[in-house]
């Protein structure tokens, strides 16, 4: 059973006790199935550009980002106010090792340091010919710069609050490497370091249902992916294939698939737990043999 955010997830291998560092970068999402959908994909993916060059993203690639916040585990209760409260957390040095993760530097706007990052810009944008050369390491750096405006101003812009780290591209995971979800139940942020994907239980009566994932959104994403597997595929026992008396097996006409490939036909790139739930749940409906929809020799109006 989950329990609220600890203190003692706090701090670094630096400094254990600080309550105002953490050695985690989080993601939040704005629903529950949101982050589910983000668990059975393993990927978070990078739909909007930031960073200053964000006006000219038609111009440029790999200005997407994925964005994650240093914020203290305990603290993440102030990110309810901008409505995002279920999220999955990584180890810091994970995502720097694996996706180059960077923080954010807020620049304030005016600033000689903003002035020449931007005039950086501006000749790049106006250079003879309208090209852009994705070669410059200098786009490698636009997605981490953001301007700082004070709330007073006219155009406010101060996010520093948020303690923000950014990836560019698609971060995509095992659910091994995630180090804890987050979720809202009530006014309470909750955790669970022990991230499960839900099984498959049949009732006497033959309904079917999930269960043990500590989401009810997640079990929902999985029954889903299980309904558009059992539309593509037949259980050979169901398919109406013709048997070959003499191998003991049937005929070669159509292609016969066990259960873990039906579902890496349909799912290669998700997380090795998921596809492992839903095969074992394929099993346990029709069988370890299956077959295409398309293949079946099983006629509509018998």
């Amino acid at each position: 059973m989950a329990e609220p955010i600890p203190a003692s997830t706090t701090g670094t291998s630096q400094h254990r006790a600080a309550r105002d560092l953490s050695r985690w970068l989080v993601h939040l999402a704005r629903t529950p199935d949101d982050l589910a959908g983000i668990l059975v994909r393993g990927t978070i993916q990078a739909r909007n550009s930031f960073g200053i060059a964000r006006p000219h993203r038609r111009l440029l690639t790999r200005q997407d980002t994925v964005c994650f916040t240093e914020m203290p585990v305990s603290e993440l209760g102030r990110m309810a106010s901008r409505g995002r409260r279920w999220g999955v957390g990584f180890d810091k040095e994970f995502l720097r090792d694996r996706f180059d993760a960077q923080p954010v530097w807020y620049l304030s706007d005016p600033s000689p340091q903003l002035r020449a990052v931007q005039q950086m810009l501006d000749e790049r944008i106006a250079a003879p010919g309208g090209g852009i050369d994705p070669s410059d390491p200098y786009w490698r750096l636009t997605p981490f710069i953001d301007p700082v405006r004070p709330r007073g101003s006219a155009r406010p812009n101060d996010w520093r609050w948020e303690r923000e780290w950014r990836v560019v591209g698609d971060v995509s995971f095992e659910l091994s490497d995630a180090a804890f979800i987050v979720w809202s139940e009530g006014d309470d942020l909750l955790w669970d370091e022990q991230l499960t994907v839900g099984s498959l239980f049949v009732s006497h009566h033959g309904d079917e249902f999930w269960c043990d994932s500590p989401l009810e959104a997640l079990d929902a994403q999985l029954g889903k992916m299980l309904d558009q597997l059992k539309e593509r595929y037949l259980p050979v026992v169901d398919a109406g294939l013709p048997w070959d008396s003499e191998e003991h097996e049937y005929a070669p006409v159509n292609e016969i698939l066990e259960a873990c490939d039906v579902v890496e036909e349909t799912f290669e790139s998700f997380p090795v737990p998921v596809k492992d739930a839903l095969a074992d749940a394929l099993v346990d409906i029709g069988g370890d043999l299956w077959c295409r929809a398309v293949d079946s020799w099983r006629l509509d109006d018998e």
